[in-house]
């Protein structure tokens, strides 16, 4: 709680001083990678959980307008997920299961570094920061009825009940990335990201023990730590300085 509270005093200060170089908001999906605890044979590791993602962020120069501090704030829901494996044979009905039962607020401060500079309106900006991830859970715990692929025709599953535990917290997470900067009109730019971060907490946990044909199974348990990968769009505005101009030059570092 007090390393939360220094983080926000931090953030207040050097926003304050930020907030009239760059500001910018980024909206797009996130790619949670879910680790398979146990699964057995019918089950697979799912890694597309694609869901949505938002943050804003704050820049201010610090060395010849190409290296940044960068301080941004993000939110997002933790999802935990399975699916069926071919050997299911599924042609209809239920697949798998997921379920969000946590939302999650990151707090970052790195760096960003201009590499690529065509004519100031195309940019390439590699970054790297850490991130204080705090989380928000919904519910304790949720215990959800799942039913056979055919709910008429139980002949290959049993229903069972799915739990959802949800372990509240704080950690911190690595992120690397690159975005790409392009100048629409005076001061305003569309810019594309890509990110990377490393989460080692886990926040979520489904799990559920299952009979096929009646035969126990064991049990399928899968967990969600926070590590991501994030493509989003967005837009920025510069307050400071004069608008940039067209030039013909390549600058590379």
């Amino acid at each position: 709680m007090k390393n939360c509270i220094l983080i926000v005093g931090f953030l207040i200060i050097t926003i304050s001083q930020a907030f009239c170089q760059k500001l910018g908001h980024n909206f797009g999906r996130q790619l949670q990678v879910i680790e398979t605890v146990s699964a057995g044979d019918w089950y697979k590791f799912d890694r597309f959980c694609y869901q949505p993602y938002r943050s804003i962020y704050f820049e201010y120069p610090i060395v010849s307008n190409k290296l940044n501090i960068h301080i941004d704030h993000s939110w997002y829901k933790g999802w935990t997920k399975f699916s069926l494996n071919e050997l299911a044979e599924v042609e209809r009905g239920f697949r798998g299961h997921g379920s969000s039962r946590i939302k999650l607020f990151r707090y970052g401060l790195g760096l960003n570094y201009e590499t690529v500079n065509v004519g100031n309106i195309l940019k390439v900006v590699p970054f790297f920061k850490i991130e204080y991830e705090r989380s928000s859970n919904n519910s304790d715990k949720v215990l959800q009825v799942v039913n056979s692929p055919d709910p008429t025709d139980s002949s290959i599953f049993s229903s069972w009940l799915v739990s959802v535990e949800t372990f509240p917290g704080n950690q911190w997470i690595p992120h690397v990335g690159v975005r790409f900067d392009l100048k629409i009109i005076w001061r305003i730019y569309a810019h594309l990201e890509y990110g990377w971060s490393f989460g080692n907490r886990p926040y979520q946990r489904l799990y559920f023990d299952n009979a096929i044909d009646g035969m126990p199974q064991q049990r399928g348990e899968w967990l969600s730590k926070g590590t991501l990968r994030i493509r989003t769009l967005g837009f920025s505005f510069k307050f400071l300085g004069p608008p940039e101009k067209f030039e013909k030059i390549i600058d590379i570092f």
